[in-house]
């Protein structure tokens, strides 16, 4: 008996970027709910981050589907090879608006103090690999450093909103498909927006 093909989500193709952004904001939005939890922030940390880092995976490949760059394929978890092969003209808009959001964090000035560095590319190369070890942090792999040596998420939601804000500007319909992006799933039916 031949297996079933797995569904696929109606009128949507598998390079379809707004799908991709749409799963990008799933990873986004449980990245910051579980960030405000009350309590088990140790426990909590690495899920944090890793989902966080997956999101911004998510979303430059997005911005590379957007963008259409023929013959360039993107994959894999390393963020800083799909920042440093986004124009140059992306990357200093990112670079701007990243710079815009994070000198509005409560936190930005002490950690600017401690030497962390905001710049886009280096946000990128903390984050880089950070979902694929995150998952596995029992195995006591830390995550990549920046050229500082520096181990954070310091700037990486905020990168993520740089990116999503460049992309709302490029897709302005997409605001209002994501406020109404609902799944329908065999056997339940419509979920909730």
């Amino acid at each position: 008996m031949a297996k079933k093909r797995p569904r696929r989500i109606k009128g949507a193709k598998p390079s379809d970027p707004l799908v991709l952004f749409l799963n990008a904001k799933g990873f986004d939005l449980v990245a910051r709910i579980v960030d405000k939890h009350p309590g088990h922030k140790s426990l909590l940390l690495y899920p944090t981050i890793a989902n966080e880092a997956f999101a911004l995976e998510l979303y430059l490949k997005c911005l590379h589907r957007i963008r259409r760059r023929r013959g360039r394929k993107v994959w894999g978890h390393d963020t800083k090879s799909l920042f440093d092969t986004l124009s140059k003209a992306d990357k200093k808009t990112l670079s701007k608006y990243l710079l815009e959001i994070v000198r509005q964090h409560p936190d930005y000035l002490l950690m600017f103090s401690k030497g962390i560095s905001f710049d886009a590319s280096a946000v990128a190369q903390r984050a880089s690999a950070t979902f694929a070890k995150g998952r596995y942090w029992s195995d006591m792999n830390l995550p990549n450093g920046d050229d500082d040596g520096f181990v954070t998420n310091a700037g990486v939601g905020n990168l993520c909103d740089a990116i999503v804000k460049l992309i709302l500007e490029l897709r302005p319909d997409w605001e209002e498909r994501l406020k109404n992006f609902r799944f329908r799933l065999p056997g339940q039916g419509l979920l909730p927006t």
